[in-house]
């Protein structure tokens, strides 16, 4: 059986028989175990053949090309294979010929979606708790401020990283934000809110 939406020279010539016989699509993808989606594109337009790649293709590379990659990946964390190669300024296609080149050097990995505290951040925590500490918090509502914010890092989209290495935190969306959140919190079982979180504002003491 053929890979993917393909079907074979056997299958298509039994679509074509069966429609002959009077069969559905439906019930000739359920005969063939293949998606039916694949059998209505056949039966659409059976002259079409699926085009390879046009042009010559590059199935490997050279120890310098090699280095040039890694630079390139050590630079941009979290690229696209086509990004890093013309980063590294190697010609290759088509995009599973570089899949598999770059699978010798990295994986693929999701960013960290929560950015790494700075030693910066570290010490207005501290000041913070020393200022705080003996508040009442009974009545407080804890909020993580870098997922309750429009504007904040998603880790949506995943990339190319250099074995060895830790995926990057991600500073801004890579959907450009948008959208519409509500927010509520439970205080003794007596449920505060919802509100509605307008764009660009952090859930902090001056929201």
């Amino acid at each position: 059986m053929s890979r993917g939406s393909q079907l074979s020279d056997s299958e298509r010539a039994e679509v074509i028989k069966l429609l002959a016989a009077g069969k559905t699509t439906l019930e000739i993808s359920k005969i063939l175990k293949r998606d039916h989606r694949t059998i209505k594109t056949f039966v659409a337009n059976p002259e079409k053949r699926p085009e390879g790649h046009r042009g010559p293709t590059k199935k490997s590379v050279t120890a310098r090309e090699k280095t040039r990659l890694k630079r390139a990946m050590a630079k941009q964390p979290l690229g696209t294979s086509k990004e890093i190669f013309e980063a590294a300024g190697v010609s290759m296609k088509p995009k599973s010929s570089r899949n598999r080149v770059l699978g010798q050097l990295g994986k693929v990995r999701k960013s960290v979606g929560k950015p790494s505290l700075t030693a910066r951040h570290k010490a207005m925590r501290l000041d913070w708790d020393r200022a705080n500490i003996r508040r009442d918090f009974s009545t407080v509502l804890w909020t993580d401020e870098c997922r309750a914010t429009l504007d904040g890092p998603d880790a949506w989209a995943s990339g190319w990283i250099l074995h060895g290495t830790s995926p990057p935190p991600r500073m801004k969306r890579q959907q450009k934000g948008g959208g519409v959140m509500f927010w509520a919190g439970i205080i003794d079982d007596i449920v505060v809110g919802p509100f509605r979180v307008e764009n660009g504002v952090k859930m902090d003491s001056k929201a």
